[in-house]
């Protein structure tokens, strides 16, 4: 009994500590000057095409240079003071994490960001959601995209911008290609089949497929991927076929985009294929 009551102090003890309550205020405090920084920036980049559309990069670059931050971060943060008011900029300060007692971090607002302008209640009710059930960003990222619509993908995957032109989104697939290639010359090719091991002892504790069977599913990814490749190749000849008039200008621009994409080339066959 004795013992018990001593443990029962020395836990309240533990609960009221001065010493910890200030660190978790000063850290809750940081998160909100975080955000309200964030919004700062935001307005400041809404001050350089108060007309919104696109916007000139060299402005941007400055801030983000002056801030020390990444351009994209500045792009965020001007998404950010276009789509909150300051009265909703005040609420989502005021929210706390049901678990951790701490407000919203940037992380999570970068994902409320891509809910639209126009849904605004949508917003607001997933922010409350996000403080209410304790989500993380990924649980968040995955229920914004079952809200505002989109193709489903894999928890942690990025979304990507849609290009401006032909010539851009040819110029992404390429570095994109070659990223693949890079890592398969570097880890896969070059490791002599260890990182393609199947697992001796597959885990048996209901974890979800690529765990318990990761050959297969690369397996099915790469057979994916393949059959993509080859409807690109061939959207690409196509084209260069419509484009090619012998001793023409439309050749020398077909010759061009295919030596462009010439390095695009089909996945190697997946293992056990």
């Amino acid at each position: 009994m004795r013992r018990a009551g001593m443990a029962k102090v020395k836990g309240g003890r533990r609960g009221r500590d001065p010493r910890a309550a200030a660190a978790r205020a000063k850290a809750s405090d940081r998160r909100i000057e975080t955000l309200r920084s964030y919004y700062e920036a935001g307005r400041r980049a809404l001050g350089f095409n108060p007309e919104g559309g696109r916007l000139a990069p060299a402005p941007i670059a400055e801030l983000a240079v002056e801030l020390g931050v990444e351009g994209d971060t500045i792009r965020k943060a001007r998404d950010f003071a276009r789509k909150y008011s300051g009265r909703e900029l005040e609420a989502l300060a005021r929210l706390r994490d049901r678990r951790s007692g701490m407000p919203l971090t940037w992380c999570h607002v970068r994902e409320l960001l891509a809910v639209p302008t126009d849904s605004k209640a949508v917003r607001s009710e997933l922010q409350k959601l996000t403080a209410k059930e304790g989500w993380s960003v990924r649980e968040l990222r995955s229920r914004v995209r079952s809200r505002v619509g989109g193709e489903k993908s894999s928890p942690g995957a990025r979304s990507f911008a849609r290009p401006s032109t032909p010539e851009d989104a040819l110029r992404r697939l390429v570095e994109l290609s070659e990223s693949w290639l890079r890592y398969h010359r570097a880890v896969v090719d070059s490791a002599a089949g260890g990182p393609l091991e199947r697992p001796a002892d597959p885990p048996a504790d209901g974890a979800g497929r690529e765990r318990l069977d990761p050959q297969g599913t690369a397996r099915e990814v790469l057979r994916k991927l393949a059959r993509a490749a080859a409807a690109v190749a061939k959207r690409l000849r196509e084209e260069a076929d419509r484009d090619v008039e012998p001793g023409g200008v439309g050749s020398a621009k077909a010759a061009a985009r295919v030596g462009r994409t010439s390095r695009i080339k089909g996945p190697p066959p997946a293992p056990g294929s």
